[in-house]
């Protein structure tokens, strides 16, 4: 049962020496490691006297694999790259997992931004119990955000497809300007529940919550065509958007419109869903991405790097709560808040099986003019003499230093 308290009164004291020591000792709490069942509840980590869910120490699900856990999609990863995920703190860019909200910062993040909904429903340990993919993907991005550097007040923050959410409003508190975009003047399935016109000119309607709006513009705008100069933005966040902007090659060029204007050095936190079961991407307008279309999607070309190693596993025991698509849709119907069943964190219709994923992507030093400029001409074409020339080399350079004439001579 997830929402009782994860430490017990006990674990306290060598909890707290455990979290004050793991930054720097992480490995050396290592030796003989194993993993014990609290009666009907999540595996906890126990080592030298020390009992935590997995998720609050950050080891996810290399742990659960490390450490003989139960996880999907056991492939045959590196053990440098499962040591790289592992030996990190919660990695910005990974699956949807329910262990992710045993996690202190991001625990605390949902219960801030959605302070109102913790009210409504009034749970005490809100959000145990109420777990949720949509808190998660927010919750993602603005622990991204704070741990990159974004939260400061001469930051300048866009959103892409933004509709209404609730990281507009909460990064109002936290950064110099925020910059919504959607296509808010556009009457489609989502104008009533996520992007009516009337946000471009009363956006507070929408929250009940704190926060500035002083720091908040809204424009109805195309992703595919972003109406900003090269390098404009500190940081760029969209969640459960891109998938709808039509076809891949439409992603793919609201992506590299993201890349433009983000400024070298910048973050883009990025939530859409991803594709755990079923052999197609999906249609356009609705797509969901497995790794390899995630990859090609985000990175090929780009000069940006993941934030920390991505880790696209997620648990039997997150995968197990699936909530079959027409029951969600009848929750929607029904017009209730939140949902009829939880944890909400994967969906299931026909073949498909889908949950969220995040991404956090750090822009290089170089700019967007030398990415264009650069971009047609690699990987760098080598002609067919350059290729003679190549495979001749070692036998020339051998011949030269022979005749005492250097390899350059």
């Amino acid at each position: 049962m997830v929402g009782r308290p994860v430490v017990d009164d006990e674990d306290l004291a060598p909890v707290t020496a455990f979290v004050e020591g793991a930054a720097s000792s992480v490995h050396a709490c290592l030796d003989r490691p194993r993993l014990v069942e609290a009666g009907d509840h999540d595996g906890y980590f126990e080592n030298r006297g020390i009992r935590l869910p997995l998720g609050d120490i950050g080891y996810g699900h290399a742990a659960q694999k490390v450490l003989g856990g139960q996880s999907r999609a056991l492939i045959g990863l590196p053990h440098g790259y499962i040591a790289a995920i592992a030996a990190a703190p919660l990695s910005h860019c990974k699956l949807c997992e329910l262990t992710d909200f045993h996690n202190t910062e991001l625990r605390e993040l949902i219960r801030d931004v959605f302070a109102s909904d913790r009210e409504y429903f009034g749970d005490a340990d809100f959000p145990a119990g109420r777990e949720y993919r949509k808190y998660w993907e927010v919750a993602m991005t603005l622990r991204a955000f704070r741990s990159l550097g974004v939260l400061r007040d001469d930051a300048r923050v866009l959103g892409i497809g933004a509709g209404r959410e609730a990281t507009i409003y909460w990064l109002t508190r936290h950064v110099g300007k925020v910059v919504a975009t959607d296509l808010y003047r556009t009457e489609d399935n989502w104008s009533d529940s996520d992007s009516s016109e009337d946000m471009l000119t009363d956006p507070g309607r929408y929250w009940d919550g704190e926060w500035n709006a002083d720091r908040l513009e809204v424009h109805h705008m195309n992703a595919l065509e972003l109406e900003f100069e090269d390098e404009s933005f500190d940081a760029i966040f969209s969640s459960s958007s891109i998938e709808h902007f039509g076809d891949f090659p439409d992603v793919r060029r609201s992506v590299e419109e993201m890349f433009r204007v983000l400024r070298p050095g910048g973050v883009l936190a990025l939530a859409t869903e991803f594709r755990l079961e079923g052999d197609h991407i999906g249609y356009p307008g609705l797509l969901r991405f497995d790794e390899p279309e995630l990859r090609a999607l985000l990175l090929d070309g780009l000069w940006w790097d993941p934030a920390t190693p991505m880790d696209l596993r997620i648990s039997d025991e997150t995968a197990e709560t699936a909530v079959e698509m027409s029951e969600a849709i009848a929750d929607q119907e029904a017009g209730i808040r939140g949902w009829s069943r939880y944890p909400h964190l994967v969906l299931r219709h026909e073949q498909y099986l889908w949950t969220s994923v995040h991404v956090a992507l750090v822009k290089s030093g170089l700019t967007a003019a030398e990415w264009r400029r650069r971009s047609p001409e690699l990987p760098p074409k080598v002609t067919a003499t350059e290729r003679l020339k190549r495979r001749a080399y070692p036998a020339v350079a051998w011949g030269r230093r022979k005749l005492g004439r250097g390899p350059d001579a």
